[in-house]
């Protein structure tokens, strides 16, 4: 049967390392070419797959990298079934990774900026 789901990671920076790199020097394809292959590979064999782990910094460059990258994947919905970032959780509150929303003044809930970006590719895709 063809039931079985394969999962690539994905850091836009090798082994997470993203000080190591500035994104304002990276091509605009920088996170997509990344995730091609696999995709590629998924394609070419006729299987489905998803990025079972991904994340990076709330920095600007990180981020436009990160929404293109989503972008991809949501275009390569007929063989990546999703992806998953990867959140450290409350009890790394200021970790590159957190998600948990921040809380203003008045208690209101402040998404993180990797949240907005998934938010834009994901909830207001036609």
């Amino acid at each position: 049967s063809n039931n079985l789901i394969y999962e690539a990671h994905e850091y836009l920076a090798s082994g997470g390392k993203y000080e190591a790199l500035d994104p304002s020097t990276l091509p605009t394809a920088w996170g997509p070419d990344r995730v091609k292959p696999f995709v590629n590979w998924l394609r070419a064999n006729g299987k489905k797959g998803m990025i079972g782990e991904m994340v990076v910094p709330k920095d600007a460059g990180w981020l436009k990298h990160f929404e293109e990258t989503l972008k991809y994947i949501s275009d390569s919905s007929d063989v990546l079934l999703s992806f998953q970032y990867w959140a450290a959780g409350p009890w790394s509150s200021g970790y590159y990774t957190d998600l948990d929303p921040d809380v203003d003044a008045k208690g209101n809930y402040i998404d993180k900026p990797q949240m907005t970006v998934m938010s834009s590719v994901y909830l207001h895709k036609e």
